[in-house]
């Protein structure tokens, strides 16, 4: 074992850890993370990251830590990786198991367990290793199914199996038997009564009100939705459809289906055909005749989606930002594309809106000032070397500390520290090459925004070329799109008749390439 190398440890909540946690018996990282912690000090193991994983998804893709580890393995940066168990790297599909063998296989990455480790050289051990996948992959799907039953029969019996109750209710445990159910806060159920008074029959002056108004009328009196956050008009129509305000509980009302292509799989809701529905299932916050007046308004008033054939009349569609709010602006104005402007759909936001053509303007100088600046691949190489240098820093930094923590075993064999003091000595020194180890993963997983553009630039320059001869909006926001991910928007300013909006207008523009590497 390489004992002078560098080695990381790997922790991983799984779907046992949480319902030890449901039963009081302490947070499960935390325990890991100390054993863990503790295998390493007792086999001399420098440990330089460690990677907490706090979902408990079953595949790579729903796992960041994961895609960070494998990542860094593939560099060749450790020496071992230290897991509570092997499969604690994989339980998903036997693509996923074959990525993280192959990644961990390939550069002869030791894998560390308390009970066995697993060398790449070994033969028997990656034997092993494949039955302690496999036998991984079938034990989740079986205690997966067996989970899914045991809800689906609760949902029958009319328990409420959320984790979370919807905004109106407490989740509470049944007095009768076993599970949960719904009970009616009493500060939340009367907004949500209100809301549909609103909807129905408005505030008192005969005239209904719209979702919008509604979450416009609930934000000015401060109130805020389960989660803390602002009312917008999707969560007021959310609660409008809900049947559980009736009274009503529903399990399974949509299935998952996943695609394959080739690696990357695609995952849609779709129609169950076998839901399950129980009336009465808990107290109704809302009578039924006021339900039924709201879905027939609802009937007349919702608005159709969009259909794919239906023409795109907004260059930026869905690329531009609120800098304040985070919402996407949207298009206001008639059907004559030089006098439309982009505003900000929060209500009270104090971002104002502006025309298209002079955001388009800004966003293709923009452009244009990349093409520019990132041509020459002297300032580049400058950027480089910075990042360059930072590296070598901390990797010198790390070499020191290796020497430092060798010379400590010669210090306690020589008597010059006791075993007390030999243990905080190397505390401290396994803390600073974390801290250099994480340096140098930040560094290099994290691009600048230069090596984002000159990687972008050729299609840059044919989007500058291209952009003048699209014929409609809806070309213009395919070549936008091909270069740019999104826009943050920043214009608190509204102009008046002399001024001009371009002088009060902040844009900060993220590459295409941006959302393929971060």
């Amino acid at each position: 074992m390489k004992n002078n190398g560098i080695y990381a440890i790997y922790l991983r909540k799984s779907r046992a850890d949480l319902d030890a946690e449901a039963r009081g018996e302490g947070e499960t990282l935390a325990r890991h993370r100390r054993a863990l912690t503790e295998l390493a000090n007792r086999r001399g193991l420098s440990v330089a990251h460690i990677y907490e994983e706090i979902v408990s998804g079953d595949s790579i893709a729903s796992r960041p830590q994961m895609q960070a580890l494998l990542a860094a393995v593939e560099r060749g940066e450790y020496a071992g990786v230290i897991v509570n168990d092997a499969d604690r790297l994989a339980r998903g599909d036997s693509i996923d198991q074959g990525i993280i063998k192959q990644a961990f296989y390939s550069t002869g990455t030791l894998i560390i367990t308390p009970l066995k480790d697993y060398d790449p050289r070994n033969v028997s051990d990656e034997d092993y290793f494949d039955f302690s996948l496999f036998f991984a992959r079938f034990e989740y799907k079986i205690s997966t199914r067996r989970l899914q039953t045991g809800r689906m029969r609760s949902a029958a019996e009319g328990n409420y199996v959320g984790s979370r109750a919807i905004y109106g209710y407490k989740r509470v445990k049944r007095p009768d038997r076993a599970g949960w159910t719904l009970e009616p806060d009493p500060e939340t159920a009367e907004i949500v009564r209100t809301i549909f008074q609103w909807y129905a029959y408005g505030d008192g002056s005969g005239e209904p009100m719209g979702s919008t108004s509604i979450a416009n009328r609930l934000n000015a009196l401060g109130i805020k939705s389960s989660r803390g956050k602002m009312f917008d008009s999707s969560l007021v129509r959310n609660i409008l459809r809900n049947r559980a305000y009736i009274g009503e509980t529903s399990w399974n009302k949509k299935t998952k289906h996943v695609q394959s292509k080739g690696a990357e799989k695609t995952v849609k809701r779709i129609k169950s055909e076998n839901p399950i529905i129980v009336e009465n299932a808990h107290p109704a916050i809302v009578y039924r005749e006021l339900f039924d007046t709201v879905q027939a308004m609802f009937s007349t008033h919702a608005k159709l989606p969009r259909k794919i054939t239906d023409t795109i009349k907004n260059p930026f569609s869905g690329l531009l930002k609120c800098s304040i709010c985070g919402r996407t602006l949207q298009r206001r104005g008639p059907d004559n594309y030089n006098h439309c402007s982009l505003r900000c759909p929060t209500h009270g936001c104090p971002t104002s809106g502006i025309y298209i053509p002079i955001l388009e303007d800004a966003v293709l100088d923009s452009l244009r000032g990349w093409v520019a600046a990132y041509s020459d691949p002297a300032p580049e190489k400058k950027r480089d070397d910075s990042r360059l240098n930072a590296i070598r820093a901390a990797e010198k930094q790390i070499e020191t500390i290796h020497r430092q923590l060798d010379s400590l075993h010669d210090f306690l064999e020589q008597g010059i520290y006791s075993p007390q003091d030999f243990i905080r000595r190397r505390a401290e020194l396994t803390d600073r090459l974390q801290a250099a180890q994480a340096q140098i993963d930040s560094i290099r997983r994290t691009p600048t925004d230069a090596e984002l553009i000159v990687a972008e630039l050729p299609q840059i320059q044919s989007v500058l070329d291209a952009y003048p001869l699209a014929s409609d909006p809806a070309e213009k926001n395919a070549l936008l799109r091909s270069v740019i991910d999104h826009i943050d928007y920043s214009k608190t300013k509204t102009c008046k008749r002399n001024e001009n909006p371009a002088d009060f207008l902040e844009i900060r523009i993220y590459p295409r390439i941006y959302a393929r590497i971060i």
